[in-house]
C-alpha cells in the first residue's frame, strides 16, 4: 500500500513544466495534432501521448528509467519522445520547461530530416521570442 501512495503522490508532483509551441498566428500545433491523433486513431493513441508527456513533465529526462526508449535525442538540443506510433518532437529550455514542438506518426525507421528541420525553425523561432 505504501508504494502505490507514493507512486500516486509522484504523478501529482509536477518537477517540469510543460509548454505547447504556438505559431506566430498563436495556432498550437500539439493540441492540433492530438486533437488529430483522437479522430484517426482513437482515445488509446491520446492516452499514449498523455501518459509520455506526463512522464516528461514528472521525470524529465529520466522518463527513459520507466518507459524504455520513450525520449531519443535526435540532434543537438532537439529530442524526440515517442508514445507508440506517434512521435513529439521537443527541447529543454531554460532549466525548468520541456516545449513541445510538434508530432507526427511514425512511419519510418528514421526520423524524416523535414520533421526535424521544421522542429529546429520552431525552436530557433520560439528562443527568438522568448528572450
Amino acid at each position: 500500500m505504501q508504494v502505490i501512495t507514493f507512486m500516486l503522490s509522484l504523478a501529482g508532483c509536477a518537477m517540469y513544466k510543460i509548454e505547447h509551441y504556438k505559431t506566430g498566428a498563436g495556432k498550437d500545433l500539439i493540441k492540433d495534432y492530438i486533437d488529430e491523433a483522437s479522430r484517426k486513431y482513437g482515445i488509446r493513441e491520446v492516452a499514449l501521448i498523455r501518459t509520455a508527456v506526463m512522464l516528461l513533465r514528472n521525470h524529465g529526462f529520466d522518463a527513459n528509467r520507466y518507459k524504455k526508449q520513450l525520449i531519443k535525442k535526435l540532434e543537438s538540443g532537439l529530442y524526440e519522445l515517442r508514445p507508440g506510433s506517434n512521435r513529439i518532437l521537443f527541447f529543454f529550455y531554460d532549466g525548468e520547461r520541456f516545449v513541445l514542438l510538434h508530432g507526427f506518426r511514425k512511419k519510418t525507421q528514421k526520423t524524416p530530416r523535414h520533421e526535424i528541420d521544421t522542429a529546429r525553425a520552431q525552436m530557433d523561432e520560439y528562443i527568438r521570442r522568448n528572450k
